[in-house]
């Protein structure tokens, strides 16, 4: 029952103190033979997110650099897969995705925890 529930709790929470945010992301890749070049294909998704602050922890066994910022949003609706390296705009300020936590309510990801940095 918490694995139908809790997704949505998380979503309606984030949304409550939330930011909206743009995450870019690349759908796909076009190869042009006649050339030999790929084209990236981006698209973007508005999702809400925690307003980004300092990290104050480690992050994969090493010390958070200076200006590192960490934000969090609701896995529930979305319609991407996060990455790093993705750009995210929030406040008309662009980030790049540079560590991606998950936190699974059961057998779901309820949340994600994004590290940024400019």
């Amino acid at each position: 029952m918490g694995d139908l529930i809790a997704p949505k709790v998380i979503l309606d929470i984030v949304q409550s103190v939330g930011v909206a945010a743009t995450f870019t992301t690349n759908t796909s890749n076009i190869y042009d033979p006649t050339t030999g070049n790929t084209t990236a294909v981006t698209g973007t998704a508005s999702v809400y997110v925690t307003p980004p602050f300092p990290a104050t922890r480690y992050e994969d066994g090493s010390m958070v650099e200076a200006n590192t910022m960490v934000t969090y949003f609701a896995a529930s609706g979305l319609t991407f897969t996060p990455a790093l390296g993705q750009k995210v705009t929030v406040a008309g300020k662009d980030w790049v995705v540079t560590a991606l936590n998950t936190y699974y309510v059961g057998d779901s990801i309820g949340l994600y925890e994004a590290g940024l940095r400019v």
